[in-house]
Parts: C-alpha cells; sequence; structure tokens
C-alpha cells in the first residue's frame, strides 16, 4: 500500500505522506443533511452484487476465481430518533425509505449470499427485512422475487412477474426491504448490539447481545434457535468469519459461532473500557480496540505462547488526535491495507499493509472533515471485493453538531498493490529446462564411463532385457517382431 502522492513502491510496503497528500486520497462523493431530523444510527449495507452486461462478460473471460464475476455495491442507511429509515446509494442519492414508528437502538446488515437488515427497536422488537438490489430490470444482490399467481376476471389463474421497481436512481438501481420477521424476545434484556451469522446446519441467523450479557441466536422468523450467557453485559461485538469479539469493561471476549461457546481467549485493555471494534480487513488476526480515554489498542488475537497456546497479546497503544490522546470517544474502521479512526472533527489514517503478526503500525497523517465544534463518529468503512480487485472504499463519517447533524461520504483512492502468486507461465520453461537437465545428465553419465554403448550390448539388451518375458521390452511380440526391429536397426 502508499500513500497518495508518493511513488508506487514494491507490494506492501508503504512509507507515511503528509496530511495534505493524504487527504487527496480521499474524494467526497455526496453530505446527506438531516433536513430538520435528529439523526441516530448511520449503518453501512455493502452488498456482494453480480455482474451485469460488459463487465460480467470481461469477467468470464479473463476470471480466474469464483469471486470475479461479483463486485461490492456500497450503500448507507441512516435512522432517525423517530425510527425513519433512509437508504442511500455511495453518491448520497436517496434509494428507499421506511417508518418503523419507535426509536431504534441497533441496526445489522448482512450483504453477502442472502442480503438483510435488521433494526432492534426500544420497545424490544425486532424487525427483520430482506434486502433486493435492482439494476434496471435485473436482480443483482439478493432474491428475485417469486411471481405472483392471481385469478382474472374469468377465472383464470395468472403469472406475473414482478418488475422493478419504479424507484430507481439516476443511474437505474432501486432497492427493496420486504420484512421476513417482526417479533419481540421473551425474557430478554436491553439489546445493545447486534450481528449476522449464516451457520452450516441453522442458515443465516441473528445474534443478540444484551446489557446482561445474554448472547442469544434467532433465526430468520424469528424464531429462537439458542443462547448463551457471558460473564458481563455486552457493549459491542464485531464478527469475523466464525469468531465474535465482544466487549465487556476493560476485556473483549471471544465467542465460537460454529458451537456458540466461549473460547478460552481474552484481550484486555490495561487503563480504559473498550468502546468499539473492527478487525483488521488484511490480517483477520490483528484487531483494534478504541477505548474511552486510553486511545487506541492494537492486539494480536492470534499470539503463539511458548508453551503452545494462543493468547491476545497487545502490540501497541494507538494516540488520538494529533497523536495525543485529547478529546472525545474514537470510532473505528479499517480497509484493505489501512486503519482508520475518527475523533472530534479529524480522521487519522495508518498503514497497516506491511505490519506482520506481533509488529507496530505506521502512522500516516490526519485530516479534518467535519467543521470545528463537531463530533465525528466513523461509522462505517465499505467491505472489500475480491481479492485480485482493488475497488475504492467508501468511509462513511457521521458529524454531529449541536444543533444539527450530517453524514460525509468518502471515496478512499488509498492504493493497495497485490502481489500475484501466479506462477502458471513459469510452468512450460520448468518442463524445458528439466528435460534438459534430464538428457544432460545421462549424457554426462555414459561420457563418463570413457565409452559409448555398442550395438552389441544394445542388442543384448533388447533381447534378454525385457520385463515382460521371451521377447524383451515387457513382451513386445517376440523374437521375430524382434529381429525386424535389429534388422532395421542396422
Amino acid at each position: 500500500g502508499a500513500f497518495a502522492g508518493a511513488s508506487a513502491p514494491a507490494a506492501h510496503h508503504a512509507a507515511a505522506a503528509p496530511s495534505a497528500a493524504l487527504e487527496e486520497s480521499f474524494q467526497a462523493t455526496a453530505t446527506i443533511s438531516d433536513d430538520g431530523q435528529d439523526l441516530a444510527l448511520v449503518e453501512h449495507l455493502s452488498l456482494r452484487t453480480r455482474l451485469v452486461g460488459k463487465d460480467a462478460r470481461k469477467a468470464k473471460s479473463s476470471g480466474s476465481g469464483p469471486g470475479d464475476g461479483y463486485t461490492m455495491t456500497n450503500l448507507v442507511a441512516t435512522v432517525t430518533k423517530k425510527g425513519s429509515v433512509s437508504i442511500y446509494d455511495d453518491m448520497g442519492e436517496r434509494m428507499y425509505g421506511l417508518e418503523l414508528g419507535d426509536p431504534v437502538r441497533a441496526v445489522a446488515t448482512e450483504g453477502m449470499e442472502d442480503p438483510m437488515i435488521a433494526f432492534a427497536m426500544d420497545s424490544g422488537t425486532v424487525h427483520i427485512y430482506n434486502v433486493t438490489l435492482w439494476d434496471m430490470d435485473r436482480v443483482v444482490a439478493g432474491k428475485r422475487p417469486k411471481p405472483v399467481r392471481t385469478v382474472d376476471e374469468e377465472g383464470k389463474e395468472v403469472v406475473r412477474k414482478i418488475s422493478a421497481p419504479e424507484n430507481a436512481t439516476s443511474r437505474g438501481h432501486a432497492i427493496v426491504l420486504q420484512q421476513l420477521s417482526n417479533f419481540t424476545p421473551a425474557n430478554l434484556d436491553e439489546v445493545r448490539d447486534m450481528a449476522f451469522y449464516g451457520h452450516r446446519v441453522l442458515g443465516k441467523t441473528l445474534l443478540l447481545g444484551t446489557t446482561k450479557g445474554e448472547l442469544v441466536q434467532f433465526f430468520k422468523n424469528g424464531t429462537l434457535a439458542r443462547g448463551i450467557e457471558l460473564p458481563m453485559g455486552i457493549g459491542a461485538m464485531k464478527r469475523q468469519g466464525t469468531l465474535l469479539a465482544a466487549t465487556q469493561g476493560q476485556d473483549v471476549v471471544f465467542v465460537s459461532l460454529s458451537r456458540l461457546s466461549m473460547l478460552d481467549l481474552k484481550c484486555h485493555s490495561p487503563r480504559s473500557p473498550v468502546t468499539s471494534l473492527v478487525f483488521d480487513a488484511l490480517n483477520s488476526g490483528m484487531m483494534f480496540a478504541a477505548t474511552e480515554d486510553d486511545g487506541v489498542l492494537y492486539f494480536h488475537t492470534k499470539h503463539k505462547d511458548p508453551s503452545g497456546g494462543t493468547s491476545c497479546r497487545l502490540v501497541e497503544r494507538m494516540l488520538g488526535t494529533g497523536g495525543s490522546s485529547e478529546g472525545g470517544d474514537i470510532s473505528v474502521g479499517s480497509l484493505k491495507g489501512y486503519f482508520i479512526s475518527a475523533q472530534n472533527d479529524r480522521i487519522m489514517v495508518y498503514n497497516t499493509s506491511d505490519v506482520r503478526a506481533g509488529e507496530k503500525t505506521d502512522y500516516g497523517g490526519g485530516f479534518d472533515v467535519c467543521d470545528e465544534g463537531a463530533t465525528s463518529s466513523l461509522m462505517g468503512v465499505s467491505k472489500p471485493s475480491h481479492h485480485r480487485k482493488q475497488q475504492p472504499g467508501l468511509v462513511t463519517v457521521f458529524c454531529q453538531y449541536p444543533k444539527r447533524s450530517e453524514v460525509h461520504l468518502l471515496k478512499s483512492e488509498l492504493p493497495f498493490f497485490i502481489v500475484e502468486t501466479d506462477i502458471m507461465w513459469l510452468r512450460t520453461p520448468i518442463m524445458i529446462i528439466g528435460v534438459l537437465m534430464v538428457v544432460g545428465f545421462q549424457f554426462w553419465s555414459r561420457t563418463k564411463k570413457g565409452k559409448k554403448p555398442s550395438f552389441e550390448e544394445f542388442e543384448k539388451s533388447m533381447r534378454g532385457g525385457g520385463k515382460g518375458g521371451k521377447g524383451g521390452m515387457g513382451g513386445m511380440g517376440g523374437r521375430e517382431d524382434m529381429d525386424e526391429v535389429l534388422k532395421r536397426f542396422r
């Protein structure tokens, strides 16, 4: 990775750049204003999108992996204090609106195979919606709606296909939310955070974490699947594959989602409670934890002990605004090769593209996004696309002022150079070199003996040296055939 303004270095190596050059790597695409409505939550919705048209044909002809026919479409969902939901594209154009009627406490999104979005209300009710993304008249993310069967005036059954919605953006994109379930968990305390998880047996499920330490798993239809109780109340959760990290005061505990059991692994903040988490987008074993007043802590969650076990080791304490721990709450996010944090009205960027397990990061600088006097929160960073492709990341910054709030959408152009590991082009040269080495070794061996093999030796080996019996050479047809071979050889 490298910062803007610097020459392209070798893969995975970079140096810090001044803040001016760094700011040029983030292009402001849009600003979403609250229009008099108090925004309460902002959440990213990154959808795994199928390529269509020329892009799909190009990916099919040149692709070398299952992810080459897909890209990521990054959307932003905003929620007001009264429960009004709006979904925007990465250019700030409004795509969808939804009225929930009650204040929302937590939002969870899932944008891979079966895109969903869930809302946990202050009243205790949980809403789960299926998400479908249209590109013109094609469904490019989510499941295509099933045809509707109706009966016409003559009593005949009519099958009507669902057409694309009319509320498309200027680029032809449209999104539809269809409610899957609406349930109120019984005997469950206040929900603090949520996360989706696709289990190989249970299917797509929703995890709820409460203030009493309850971690409960529900099917998408609202039916209770299973649950466990953690030692303390849950503050924030972050999922990485089958691993779930949850904050509990100054500790971060880990849960195996495949078995829904707590692991014997814990990260500890020595001086301050942990408020938010994010895993490194490049190295899933590294985790960033923002604290109340101790900056950001950088943990290695897969550190190998001398005894052979695995533990969580604190690698580095990364300071807050301007290299100090002054200011308010810190929020964290991760792009491929970079770690981003927000505090007060400033964004800080660290280069992690060359950070191996247990090494320190490289501070790259920072720049202002919000106006002076605002409190900024890094509400989301887009998920990376297929590993062989570099796609600009979308960074969402939530600026809160005393009487208003706004959301800034920034497109990151921070480059990340991928090391190509494909050595297929070496197959032919390696084969030719191998054949030459074998032939050369045989010639050298015969020359070393001081004489060339005579015809009598060759005839003897042909007649009697075979493994197949009388005819030699594996029994190739008997003595008569062998005489003909020797005659032609002479």
